[in-house]
């Protein structure tokens, strides 16, 4: 089984017609033509892990550092960060997945307003991707921290 997936558990029951607390009687038979079967079960994904500060940044960019893991494979977009000034998309970049160092990424074409960094994130196959935001902050221009 792997999370994500749809899954659902067929059964046979033993039935108790005389009510002796021993069930005698199997049901269903293969002639009855007949499947029991649970709900379906979803069990989801494990969300993406992302842990990220900014470094430096200009008028038209900001540099961040970041460590991710994903082990349940549930980025979506080609495996890409996703830069927003004021609702609009301005830049995509490539995720390096990474747990055990930092890694750098350059996000650009910014401009001042309501900055947002996302992943898209798609925790079971059957549900419809979403942002899962990773930074929300407003962007200024130049800022750099040592």
């Amino acid at each position: 089984m792997r999370r994500g997936n749809e899954y659902y558990f067929t059964y046979e029951m033993m039935l108790d017609l005389n009510k002796d607390g021993i069930g005698e009687v199997k049901y269903p038979e293969e002639e009855d033509n007949v499947v029991l079967k649970s709900k379906i079960q979803t069990p989801v994904k494990q969300a993406p892990y992302f842990s990220m500060y900014p470094t430096i940044s200009d008028n038209t960019s900001m540099t961040v550092k970041y460590k991710s893991r994903d082990i349940d494979h549930a980025i979506e977009n080609n495996g890409n960060f996703q830069t927003k000034i004021n609702d609009i998309v301005v830049d995509q970049r490539k995720i390096t997945l990474n747990d055990k160092e930092y890694e750098t990424v350059k996000f650009q074409k910014l401009t001042k307003g309501s900055l947002t960094i996302n992943i898209l994130q798609k925790l079971n196959k059957t549900s419809t991707m979403y942002e899962k935001k990773l930074i929300d902050q407003t962007f200024e221009g130049v800022n750099s921290i040592v």
